[in-house]
């Protein structure tokens, strides 16, 4: 299976990883490994790789948490809060693909 997409947004990888990781930066690898795996297993017979993120909703589908939007307002919004991991709705989503992957 290929690797899924980040989330949506920087403020996930700002909640997840802090200053250590950024969405670009993750981008920029997640597309990388993608490549390599295509680019390994291809040309392989009976190796056929599934591409779950063709279904996944990263803008909706990621975990979210209700916040304050700064420290003067108490006006709350949503925000993602995992850079990498999908929500339960996402995960079923990715399901969808690999049901449809392997029925035969």
């Amino acid at each position: 299976m290929l690797a899924i997409p980040p989330s949506r947004t920087q403020d996930s990888f700002g909640k997840s990883y802090g200053v250590l990781q950024s969405r670009r930066r993750y981008k920029r690898k997640w597309h990388m490994w993608n490549r390599e795996l295509l680019r390994r297993f291809s040309d392989r017979g009976g190796i056929e790789p599934i591409p779950l993120h063709v279904n996944l909703d990263t803008a909706r589908n990621m975990p979210v948490e209700l916040i304050e939007g700064n420290a003067r307002n108490m006006r709350t919004e949503i925000r993602q809060n995992n850079g990498v991991h999908p929500a339960p709705e996402g995960y079923r989503q990715m399901a969808d693909v690999l049901y449809a992957w392997l029925k035969p």
